[in-house]
């Protein structure tokens, strides 16, 4: 019977982390999370200027179903950002990793006042998401950022509704890393049942 509620307690742990992640609207804490990290800011020479769909530094390849470019006139840092151009009120960037990680984000702002919220979204490798995190309508550069027990494939930058136009959002100083500190949080379920279980396991001792 021990061994039940030991297997039991065991499994209430391991469900709750296995898809564990933890999302960031502060660039410290993520940090901490994290552990080392690679930054890309836009800065190499392979982004040139135009359009830069597909290209890949670093072991990360960015898209955008839109117009992805690089944009020198807003940025957090250096000399440039990117920014998805659009005709609709459709602005996306996508940042695919060559091997997955467990821990990316990045710095964001609007352009314009109103120009609605920015959302980032995290898949694993099969296209499931593992979690996503809003910056209401960011006027400055704020930063995003998820964390995941669960290898992160791909994330993606998108807008929510708001004013239609181009330059709508940028993204700078994008990070990314294995977070080998990353916490695995504990389930409810198991902080919950874990006195009763134990005190079950002390009386069939008795």
């Amino acid at each position: 019977m021990r061994n039940i509620i030991a297997m039991s307690a065991a499994a209430l742990l391991s469900t709750g982390a296995a898809h564990a992640a933890t999302t960031y609207t502060n660039f410290a804490p993520f940090q901490m999370d994290a552990g080392v990290l690679t930054v890309e800011g836009f800065e190499a020479a392979v982004w040139g200027s135009g359009n830069v769909n597909g290209t890949n530094v670093q072991g990360v390849t960015y898209d955008s179903t839109e117009n992805l470019r690089v944009i020198s006139s807003f940025k957090r840092s250096g000399d440039n950002a990117v920014t998805s151009s659009d005709t609709s009120d459709n602005d996306n960037i996508s940042a695919v990793f060559d091997v997955p990680v467990n821990a990316a984000g990045g710095f964001v702002s609007n352009v314009n006042v109103n120009d609605g919220d920015v959302i980032l979204s995290a898949f694993d490798a099969g296209g499931n998401l593992l979690a996503s995190v809003t910056a209401v309508d960011p006027g400055t550069f704020q930063f995003l950022g998820i964390t995941s027990v669960t290898p992160i494939a791909r994330v993606v930058f998108s807008h929510g509704l708001g004013i239609e136009g181009p330059d709508d959002f940028v993204l700078d100083e994008f990070y990314f890393g294995a977070a080998a500190s990353n916490p695995v949080p504990v389930p409810a379920a198991a902080l919950l049942f874990a006195p009763a279980l134990a005190a079950f396991a002390r009386k069939r001792r008795t």
